[in-house]
């Protein structure tokens, strides 16, 4: 049993309830409706409860992208979700290596980080966030931008002094503010210090809202038995 489970037993969180944030480390509970990253009590991880189960049977036939996979994302009404036309980016086979590859550039704005930017941005305007603040080095900030402009979001976006005229280029086309000598300090001794002391909620791209093995196992009409991610 994990760690956070027994801490969530211990706690007396019981299942059929409505959708808590529990931490792992101390056991403190939130309310999943609460615009919290982390524990309000030690700043630990949070997870929520009652865990996510999903199935082949649990895929929604009759949405598209992402969406398919509601059940195993945060709870959010179908009327709530914000969409940029997303569609099932297809798997093409490569000859040379041999592997069937995803073709996640036809995303809306260019990038898988569209996954994570249409959850976290549907959530925000759930919960009546009204500006968010993102740190990126380009796909991600034009993810954010792009979908909090179709969200009412005011988003600023912090990018690195170097970045690409072109990713830059495309953040601004979405109506929103970049503020390019601000991210190397950030990212240095400073760790976001800037955007914490503006926002209320900092948060990130990488929280794992991804549903790949079930978009390949869909794709593959349930034949694909095994697959590998290549890692930094």
């Amino acid at each position: 049993m994990a760690r956070g489970q027994r801490l969530m037993e211990t706690a007396g969180v019981e299942s059929g309830l409505d959708p808590v944030y529990v931490c792992s480390r101390c056991g403190t509970q939130d309310s999943a409706e609460t615009a919290i990253w982390h524990c309000s009590n030690c700043e630990g991880l949070l997870e929520g409860w009652p865990a996510v189960t999903f199935s082949a049977r649990d895929v929604d036939d009759q949405e598209t992208g992402l969406w398919r996979y509601a059940r195993a994302l945060p709870p959010l009404p179908a009327s709530e979700r914000v969409r940029l036309g997303e569609v099932m980016t297809p798997l093409v086979e490569s000859e040379p290596l041999a592997a069937m590859l995803k073709v996640d550039y036809l995303f809306p704005s260019g990038s898988y980080k569209d996954r994570g930017g249409a959850v976290l941005v549907s959530r925000l305007r759930h919960l009546g966030v009204r500006q968010a603040l993102e740190d990126s080095s380009g796909n991600a900030g034009a993810s954010i931008a792009a979908y909090s402009a179709a969200a009412g979001i005011s988003c600023e976006v912090f990018v690195p002094a170097g970045n690409s005229p072109d990713k830059l280029a495309q953040i601004e086309a979405y109506g929103r503010h970049c503020g390019r000598s601000t991210v190397t300090a950030l990212r240095s001794r400073g760790r976001r210090s800037r955007p914490r002391k503006r926002a209320s909620t900092p948060a990130t791209i990488g929280t794992p809202t991804f549903t790949r093995a079930y978009r390949v196992w869909v794709s593959r009409s349930g034949s694909s038995a095994a697959g590998a991610r290549p890692t930094r």
